[in-house]
């Protein structure tokens, strides 16, 4: 491969990724591996592998990085260990990132997410409401206040939150429309109002099977539940682990990630049990969940049984 073409090549891989045409991506990136673009493409690798939920091979890609004292690489490491659930390593990796960067707004950022779901509520709060001043850091902190907000059932507080959304923000006519939702509490959504919404409001699964139905096999690229999965016992079993388990927060939702006992579907083309379910915070309502691959270092810390978690959420919804 001429050494002429590997920039076009590592900015055409990752077009293809914002776009998320994410198996083409891949190809290209691999085809970088071996050239004197192997570590920005293994980081990028890395980055695909974080935004399909297929951690196990980002576990073996940064495995093969080899400046670990990276930046790029630590912080990819405080992600990964953050959705395998090893909260202890997650605040490691984000330390080691504090000590290499001078703007320290990422690690707090990091830090406060770790907090919020190692329920650290108030730490987690004050760090989110300081970083709102910050221009590159106002809707994402923003974002992780709702989490809070909507958890406590702080409608006032989520109100105010919701206010200050730029206008400006990709997302903001979603928000709106939820702010005037939860501002009136009679009213109730259309069939215009995003998926989300709808379902935050349904009191039956008959809007999430429908949306279920994208993630079975023939109607996704490569990542999907078998056809002869039982969606409804599938979703009973999900709910009864959910009782038991401890989600991260992600934003405004709760993310359970979970080792099911059988197969349940295909992820980067691979066997898995492993899923990522996604509800609204607070009700625990089910919006989403799709197929993951989690490494063999998946909840090394016992976070996803731990009492003293499970006990300070409980708290919080009483």
């Amino acid at each position: 491969m001429a050494n002429s073409s590997l920039p076009q090549i590592y900015q055409l891989a990752g077009k293809l990724c914002n776009q998320q045409e994410f198996s083409k991506a891949e190809k290209l990136l691999k085809s970088l591996l071996g050239t004197s673009y192997h570590e920005e493409a293994l980081l990028t690798l890395a980055e695909l592998y974080y935004e399909r939920s297929n951690f196990s091979a980002m576990r073996n890609i940064l495995n093969e990085y080899r400046e670990k004292e990276h930046s790029a690489y630590l912080l990819h490491m405080a992600h990964l260990e953050f959705e395998e659930l090893n909260m202890k390593k997650a605040l490691r990796y984000v330390h080691q990132y504090a000590d290499k960067k001078k703007d320290l707004s990422d690690c707090l950022f990091e830090t406060a997410r770790i907090y919020k779901s190692l329920g650290k509520i108030d730490s987690a709060q004050t760090i989110f409401e300081i970083l709102t001043e910050i221009d590159d850091y106002t809707v994402k902190s923003l974002k992780e206040l709702w989490g809070i907000f909507i958890e406590r059932q702080d409608d006032e507080q989520l109100k105010k939150a919701l206010k200050t959304i730029p206008n400006y923000y990709p997302h903001y006519e979603y928000y709106r429309r939820l702010l005037e939702v939860l501002s009136h509490p009679h009213m109730r959504p259309t069939n215009n109002d995003a998926y989300s919404i709808k379902r935050y409001f349904a009191s039956s699964n008959e809007l999430l099977y429908e949306h279920l139905e994208k993630h079975i096999e023939g109607n996704n690229e490569s990542d999907y539940f078998f056809h002869y999965v039982n969606l409804p016992k599938l979703l009973e079993d999900i709910q009864k682990k959910m009782e038991k388990t401890n989600p991260i927060f992600h934003g405004n939702t709760y993310s359970y990630h979970l080792r099911m006992p059988s197969l349940v579907g295909v992820i980067h083309g691979r066997l898995t049990k492993d899923l990522c379910v996604v509800a609204h915070a607070g009700n625990a309502k089910i919006i989403t969940m799709y197929p993951a691959s989690f490494s063999v270092e998946f909840n090394r810390e016992g976070f996803l049984e731990d009492a003293n978690i499970m006990q300070k959420r409980k708290e919080r919804l009483k």
